[in-house]
């Protein structure tokens, strides 16, 4: 957990570090953050700040990770009051770096809870009960979540235009519509399972499909009917 300094890319996807003001309103955001939440503050600027200089402490029996301001306040409010100095350990994150933190090095510096082996382990220390079911992807889940692949929804999409225009131009109805009805029934039935396509979804195919339809068999070229359809179908 951790080197979380906000980032900007450029054009050719390179990551640059952004200017101060950016930094400087992340890292009081951060700062709040760790407060309410009862977190060492001194991590949570280290981990967005390339700037913070982050300490092992020991004040007596106990173990924190402090910043160098705080570690140095500290110091003085200790020397102030006549009680022992806080003890310097090693530099968990020297200035110019970001903090990133093994499990064991958050739990060991107060930013974590505890730490557990197993999913067993974890329930227990969160005094959950009961007992608990994995849910693991089945053969259904494979094959709705194949069909809705971006890849395959548009081939399937071109696939069901072209048949159904094969079909309004033969007489009858034959396989061409049965396969294009098909094609489509894929693309939304798979797409409703997973929650993504509703009836105004629908509605807006259909539209599109009647556009398309328009500029095809009752206007000359190629127009707004024909461009409107495929952004509706789109």
């Amino acid at each position: 957990m951790g080197a979380a300094a906000p980032v900007t890319v450029g054009a050719g996807g390179q990551t640059e570090g952004t200017g101060e003001k950016t930094v400087a309103a992340v890292r009081s955001q951060m700062a709040a953050l760790a407060e309410r939440n009862g977190h060492p503050v001194g991590i949570a600027l280290a981990m967005v700040d390339y700037d913070v200089e982050l300490w092992e402490v020991f004040i007596g029996d106990v173990v924190v990770a402090l910043s160098l301001s705080e570690l140095e306040r500290e110091e003085q409010d200790a020397k102030n009051s006549g009680v022992p100095a806080p003890v310097r350990g090693q530099i968990i994150s020297p200035r110019g770096k970001l903090l990133s933190m093994t499990a064991g090095e958050a739990y060991r510096y107060g930013l974590s809870r505890g730490l557990a082996d197993s999913r067993e382990a974890l329930f227990e220390a969160l005094g959950a009960g009961g007992e608990f079911t994995e849910s693991n992807p089945g053969a259904a889940d494979q094959v709705i979540t194949f069909f809705t692949t971006g890849v395959v929804q548009v081939v399937l999409i071109l696939l069901g235009l072209v048949l159904i225009f094969f079909e309004i131009n033969t007489p009858g109805f034959g396989i061409p519509g049965v396969v294009g009805g098909i094609c489509f029934l894929a693309v939304f039935g798979s797409s409703a399972l997973l929650g993504r396509v509703g009836s105004l979804e629908m509605i807006l195919f259909i539209l599109g499909l009647g556009l398309l339809a328009v500029e095809i068999f009752l206007l000359p070229g190629f127009g707004v009917a024909g461009i409107s359809g495929l952004i509706l179908i789109g």
